[in-house]
């Protein structure tokens, strides 16, 4: 296991393979972020779907409320996350993984408390009650109010939560699965898809089958959960009043 002081600030490419992946060839960390206030019954039961903290029906309903209105959402929090990723994520009752620390700490944990999912419920119901109240019927606007309430409530006193899991091929729908153990390896795969996508900001998980097919995407997504007897560590992210954060394990 990597000890939390050499965790990186900011790896180049978002991957510190020396630290994290040196001597995991068979084996690699993968991380999830969410909020403290879930520790406990995710050290209980793992990350298991059927224990997320949204309801499936209050999406839906979230999203029929904009597109009813044709609304869109706030700049950086939209409706399509929930309308598209999630409700998809949803029918195949899958939790979501990441190999890239950075992100999962930054943009999982961090920004969005309680997860994705939840936080951006959260963030849509409150703008639809602040800035078109006058527009919604009544049921509509004390289902918001309510989801509003529920939400805030979750996630009072948040603490971003990383949880890193001892990765498992069995994971993956194909078999075959191995994780990159060479650098030189995975800058010549990403190197490849970026000539053929045209693209240079292209981003891997890190894995690929043999055979040659390349896993790409910043999300792993698993079928029904992850057991606890795959955590490893479990780290709470601290904020001090400079916005610098410290990392402390649970």
């Amino acid at each position: 296991m990597p000890s939390i002081d050499t965790l990186p600030e900011c790896p180049r490419d978002n991957y510190d393979w020396d630290i994290f992946f040196g001597d995991q060839a068979e084996r690699p960390l993968i991380f999830h972020g969410t909020s403290a206030a879930f520790a406990e019954s995710i050290k209980d039961h793992g990350l298991a779907f059927q224990r997320r903290p949204w309801r499936e029906l209050d999406l839906r309903r979230l999203v029929d409320i904009f597109g009813r209105h044709k609304l869109y959402g706030p700049k950086d929090w939209n409706i399509a996350v929930l309308s598209v990723y999630t409700q998809n994520t949803a029918r195949l009752g899958c939790v979501s993984l990441c190999f890239d620390w950075i992100r999962v700490c930054g943009y999982y944990a961090i920004r969005s408390p309680g997860g994705e999912t939840l936080s951006t419920a959260l963030v849509l119901a409150q703008w639809m009650l602040q800035h078109h109240r006058d527009r919604l019927a009544r049921d509509d606007l004390e289902f918001l109010s309510d989801l509003e309430q529920r939400g805030t409530a979750m996630i009072r006193g948040h603490k971003p939560l990383v949880v890193a899991f001892e990765f498992d091929p069995s994971w993956c729908d194909t078999e075959g699965v191995k994780f990159f153990v060479s650098r030189d390896t995975f800058a010549e795969r990403r190197e490849m898809w970026r000539r053929l996508r045209g693209s240079a900001s292209y981003e891997f998980t890190g894995l690929h089958q043999d055979g040659g097919t390349t896993y790409n995407g910043k999300e792993l997504l698993v079928r029904g959960g992850v057991p606890a007897s795959a955590i490893r560590a479990m780290y709470v992210l601290e904020t001090d009043h400079q916005g610098r954060h410290t990392v402390t394990s649970l």
